[in-house]
C-alpha cells in the first residue's frame, strides 16, 4: 500500500517580474494507503502545486516527498493525473484514449480491448467508444479522462480539479461515479477542489491550507458513514462540517 509522505516542503517561483513568490512553505504531512484525501484553500494557496509535485512535474526547493519511502523524482506508472481539462488526444477515439495508459504498460491488445470496454459501461459511455472528444460534451470528456486513469489500476490517483468546469448535475454525478470506482479498486485519491460541499461528500480527510504561501492551517477526518450516498449531502453532519470548514476557510480570505 503506497503513503505519501511530505517532509518539511517549499517551493518558490520566479514570477514574470522576476520576483520569488513562495507557493508553499515548510509543509509536513502524511497522506494514508486506501484514503480519499481532499486539499482546500483559497486562490492561490499552492493546492495545484502540490499535486505538480505529487505527480514529479516539479520538484521542492527545501525538504522531501516520499512515496513508500522513496523520492518522487520524477514521474512514474504508478501516479496518474486527472486536469481540469481533461487532456485528452483529440485525434484518438473514445476507446483509444481509454487504452492509451494500458498500452503504455503494454498490456496486449485484446486484454486492452476489454478493460476499455469495461470502463467505458461502467462510466456511461456505451455507444460513445468510436467517437472523437469533440463529438462529446464537457460531462462526457470528462468521464473519458476517467476511465483512463483508472483502467490502468494506479496506486495513486491525483486529480487537479476535475469537475470544477461542470454544471452541478454532471458534477455530482462524476462525484458518485468516481466514489463507486473507488470502493472496487481503493486507490489512493489526492483530490484538490475549491467546493466545500465535493470534499466533504468524497474526502477521508480533508487537508485546508493557509493563504499564500500555503501552509497546513487544519486537518479534518470526515466521520460521515461508507459507503456514501447522494442522500448524506442532507444530513445535519454534513451541513454542520460545511459551517465548519467554510469558517476556517473564510478566515484566510479576510
Amino acid at each position: 500500500m503506497s503513503k505519501i509522505t511530505f517532509d518539511n516542503i517549499s517551493k518558490t517561483f520566479i514570477n514574470r517580474n522576476g520576483q520569488p513568490t513562495r507557493a508553499i512553505d515548510k509543509v509536513s504531512l502524511e497522506i494514508e494507503p486506501e484514503k480519499i484525501t481532499c486539499v482546500l484553500g483559497p486562490s492561490g494557496c499552492g493546492k495545484t502545486t502540490l499535486i505538480n509535485l505529487l505527480a514529479g512535474y516539479t520538484f521542492p526547493d527545501e525538504g522531501h516527498i516520499f512515496n513508500d519511502n522513496q523520492y518522487i523524482k520524477g514521474p512514474g506508472i504508478e501516479r496518474t493525473v486527472v486536469f481540469q481539462d481533461q487532456a485528452l488526444f483529440l485525434w484518438k477515439t473514445v476507446k483509444e484514449n481509454i487504452e492509451f495508459g494500458l498500452k503504455c504498460q503494454k498490456i496486449n491488445k485484446t486484454q486492452r480491448e476489454k478493460i476499455a470496454d469495461e470502463y467505458i459501461e461502467k462510466f456511461g459511455l456505451s455507444g460513445f467508444g468510436n467517437n472523437y472528444p469533440h463529438q462529446l460534451s464537457g460531462g462526457m470528456k470528462q468521464r473519458v479522462g476517467l476511465a483512463r486513469a483508472l483502467a490502468t489500476r494506479p496506486k495513486v490517483l491525483l486529480m487537479d480539479e476535475p469537475f470544477s468546469s461542470l454544471d452541478e448535475q454532471n458534477r455530482e454525478i462524476l462525484q458518485e461515479d468516481l466514489l463507486r470506482i473507488y470502493y472496487e479498486a481503493k486507490p489512493m485519491i489526492i483530490f484538490v477542489t475549491h467546493n466545500i460541499e465535493e470534499a466533504i461528500f468524497l474526502a477521508h480527510t480533508i487537508v485546508i491550507l493557509t493563504k499564500r504561501p500555503g501552509k497546513i492551517k487544519s486537518i479534518i477526518k470526515v466521520s460521515l458513514p461508507s459507503p456514501r450516498t447522494s442522500e448524506i449531502r442532507n444530513s445535519a453532519e454534513f451541513f454542520q462540517l460545511r459551517q465548519h470548514i467554510w469558517k476556517t476557510i473564510r478566515e484566510e480570505i479576510k
